[in-house]
């Protein structure tokens, strides 16, 4: 077991942040999970603590404060952002991407709830040879949208599903809830 504790409190407080360790460490000893954990009541932090590696390959093991990429995680909130619009009349799912970023060379059929479904028909970004180039000198929006709206569509909008294609994590998602105003919605 590689851990690096963080913060913890003393008292009740204690008693709780040591079952957590222990939790998490049988966990870890297990080989069933590696990762950063933060246990909070309130403002208060009760527990933070690494376990396992950040990087097995080179032994780099995980501490409270390592970071990682958030990758998918970011097309649940994409997803809760985009279905919060359209309950409140801001974004219509069934609008044309198109229309909303301002790329009109997006496929005039694709809409965002071909997206949400991955339904769009557009292939996912690393097929390409060009994306990592693409995607390191893009510098808005609109200029990786023209890129993908360059390239051939797997399927035509709606007509398959995809579990690799270009959604939610895609910067279409994130140009849709800016343009749709998020900014207005009531949290």
């Amino acid at each position: 077991m590689q851990m690096q504790e963080g913060a913890s409190q003393s008292g009740r407080h204690s008693t709780i942040a040591e079952e957590a360790r222990k939790y998490l460490a049988t966990w870890d000893e297990a080989g069933l999970w590696s990762g950063v954990a933060l246990l909070a009541r309130g403002d208060s932090i009760l527990f933070t603590g690494g376990f396992g590696f950040a990087d097995a390959r080179n032994q780099r093991p995980n501490e409270a404060g390592t970071r990682y990429r958030i990758g998918s995680v970011t097309k649940s909130m994409m997803w809760a952002a985009i279905q919060a619009l359209s309950v409140t009349g801001q974004l219509d799912l069934d609008a044309s991407v198109s229309s909303i970023i301002g790329e009109p060379k997006m496929p005039a059929t694709l809409t965002v709830r071909h997206l949400l479904n991955r339904r769009g028909g557009i292939a996912y970004w690393s097929a390409f040879d060009d994306a990592t180039r693409v995607a390191a000198r893009a510098s808005t929006v609109r200029d990786l949208a023209a890129w993908i709206a360059s390239k051939p569509l797997h399927f035509q909008p709606g007509a398959s599903r995809h579990v690799l294609q270009l959604g939610l994590h895609s910067p279409r998602a994130g140009a849709m809830v800016r343009g749709s105003s998020i900014s207005q919605m009531k949290t």
